[in-house]
């Protein structure tokens, strides 16, 4: 699988990969709860401004059919 997780996050399985990275399902261990875990492939200014614009777009949103997006964490 690759990566394992971290102390706070418990990987589970893989549910997908794209263009930026790839994300897991996994154990989020301060929570008590399954999260969705998304992880970058490259480190580079561009790659950490995109995913926090896009982390930032996707947190102001309310609906049921999109996720909920606790933080953005850089471990």
């Amino acid at each position: 699988m690759g990566f394992t997780g971290t102390r706070r996050f418990e990987v589970r399985r893989k549910l997908g990969e794209g263009g930026m990275g790839v994300v897991y399902e996994a154990w989020d261990r301060e929570r008590q709860m399954l999260v969705a875990l998304k992880t970058i492939r490259k480190v580079d200014p561009s790659a950490l401004v995109q995913l926090k614009r896009e982390f930032r777009s996707v947190s102001d949103l309310g609906h049921d059919g999109i996720v909920t997006l606790y933080e953005l964490v850089a471990d």
